[in-house]
């Protein structure tokens, strides 16, 4: 048995450079298969799985480092606990980076595929650092942290800054009592390590209050499903029609609508949020100034949106007399929070395309 155990630790040293990798993708192309919706029992099962391995193996790893392990069956899984520990912030972060994919917004997923890299990376790079329990745990927490910005908005039916601030409080507490329970099995360990873990949790508590405070993270968890620029759009009892100029390649990054003077540019979305969570969408129309090089603020339409619907709550707006140019609408909470956001150029022209009507 030990002979096997010894074979089994030099094949992981042998392909330990493969392994952790091939871990963390493995789990987002799980995540990206299997998660649809944050609000169902299934999806918030699957983050909590990834929470609770994650820490049992931290606890694993740290309980049993540096001690000789009598018993064949919890030397194994020792020596596993490593790649379990990955597999799950792999498979965590990668749920959070795959609603914010599909949103089609990559301003709203880099955080996470930045850690997801980080993790991919870690395994060369920070090698002994990722050993180490204050890094182990820094990492659970901004993955703890930002499921609570997931799940307390779902509880309590509401999107906001107090939803936000109850979801920090509730992480701190939680990881408290994580350290607490860890200090009952390895004090020493905790003694050793414990102004670090109170220094880098902080730290990572002040980062994401700052990305969330200066709007460079979405309202979780609200996500855009769809977003478009048409010539019109009115609404039926069998859906929305919109009316629009066809579609040029599969990949149109660059969405040009002619039109003529006096006609009204419309901007259709479709924003997901969680049953019960009933919330204001604004659209921020914005022209890029060529004058200035910057985004300029135009008009800014709000209606109220109601969750729930799979497809997301669909909603228009519209403007009169654009400058030519570039554009972009936002889509925001009331509080500025981007959601997502459309890009257009205007063309003023003398013929316009042939028009096509579609009911979404």
């Amino acid at each position: 048995m030990k002979q096997k155990i010894q074979n089994l630790k030099n094949w992981i040293k042998k392909n330990n450079t493969y392994l952790m990798p091939v871990s963390v993708i493995l789990g987002f192309f799980i995540d990206y298969i299997t998660l649809n919706r944050i609000d169902r029992v299934f999806e918030n099962t699957v983050f909590i799985f990834y929470l609770f391995f994650a820490i049992l193996g931290i606890f694993i790893f740290n309980y049993f480092f540096n001690k000789e392990i009598k018993n064949s069956f919890l030397e194994k899984i020792y020596i596993f606990s490593p790649f379990l520990i990955q597999f799950m912030f792999g498979g965590l972060f990668s749920g959070f980076a795959v609603f914010y994919y599909r949103s089609g917004s990559l301003s709203s997923s880099w955080f996470f595929i930045f850690l997801l890299l980080l993790l991919m990376l870690g395994n060369d790079i920070f090698k002994k650092q990722y050993e180490n329990l204050v890094l182990q745990i820094t990492i659970f927490f901004s993955g703890l942290f930002f499921y609570y910005l997931f799940a307390v908005p779902i509880i309590l039916n509401i999107i906001s800054a107090k939803a936000f601030i109850i979801s920090g409080i509730t992480s701190l507490l939680s990881i408290v009592i994580i350290i607490y329970i860890f200090s009952l099995f390895i004090l020493d360990e905790i003694k050793k390590s414990l102004k670090y873990l109170i220094t880098s949790i902080l730290l990572v508590f002040i980062f994401i209050n700052v990305l969330y405070f200066t709007n460079i993270i979405p309202p979780i968890p609200l996500v855009l499903k769809k977003g478009d620029v048409y010539h019109e759009v009115y609404k039926l009892q069998d859906g929305y029609h919109v009316i629009g100029e066809k579609e040029k390649g599969f990949l149109n990054f660059n969405k040009v609508i002619n039109i003529g003077q006096g006609d009204s540019v419309y901007v259709y979305s479709s924003v997901f949020a969680p049953l019960d969570i009933n919330t204001d969408i604004v659209h921020d129309w914005q022209y890029f100034d060529t004058n200035m090089k910057k985004w300029v603020s135009s008009t800014k339409i709000s209606f109220p949106m109601i969750g729930g619907g799979n497809n997301g709550y669909r909603g228009y707006s519209y403007k009169t007399n654009l400058k030519d140019g570039k554009w972009r609408v936002r889509v925001e909470t009331v509080r500025g929070q981007v959601i997502g956001t459309i890009h257009f150029d205007v063309i003023y022209t003398q013929s316009i395309p042939m028009l096509l009507e579609k009911v979404l």
